[in-house]
């Protein structure tokens, strides 16, 4: 049974976290998402769904073995454009950065430019971990491995069992 103070704190911290009220409040909110555009997918853009194709389609042509006369198999296009889409959006938040970096260095005890830079750093994180795990699904898909299966599990092609409370033994 939860304590009447507990609960009393529950309620006080959901009442924090439920966003935006006043019309004021909801409009700020609004012109802080729409200030650098980086939270929005590439493929909402218009014109960099070209770029995306056009790299995805260079990222397949240039792997060993891939197609060289422009045929290529839609599964690894489709991974490729991961690749493709995370790479676009680093460059983006790259270039939202370059400013900010330049003003910081005329100015370090800027401070308000050390937040955005902050606030930056997120996107780019963000960007440069979809990419990762989008190199690995499509190196795993040219390899005919599964990617959800451990690394090290494909490394010394070890099969893997559940056992008690969901953990992993190796079974050689």
């Amino acid at each position: 049974m939860t304590s009447a103070r507990k609960a009393f704190a529950n309620r006080a911290n959901g009442r924090l976290g439920r966003g935006p009220r006043t019309a004021v409040g909801k409009a700020l909110q609004a012109g802080a998402v729409r200030r650098h555009g980086l939270s929005l997918p590439v493929l909402l853009d218009a014109t960099l769904a070209p770029e995306i194709d056009t790299l995805a389609r260079a990222i397949v042509a240039s792997t060993p073995g891939g197609p060289g006369d422009g045929a290529c198999d839609d599964a690894l296009l489709a991974l490729a454009a991961r690749i493709a889409e995370a790479m676009i959006d680093l460059r983006r938040v790259r270039l939202a950065k370059r400013p900010l970096s330049i003003a910081l260095d005329a100015n370090p005890a800027n401070m308000t430019t050390l937040k955005a830079l902050a606030r930056l750093d997120r996107y780019e994180r963000r960007a440069l971990s979809r990419r990762k795990f989008a190199i690995r699904a499509f190196a795993a898909a040219l390899a005919g491995s599964d990617p959800a299966r451990p690394l090290r599990l494909r490394r010394f092609r070890i099969r893997a069992r559940r056992a008690d409370f969901g953990r992993m033994t190796q079974l050689g």
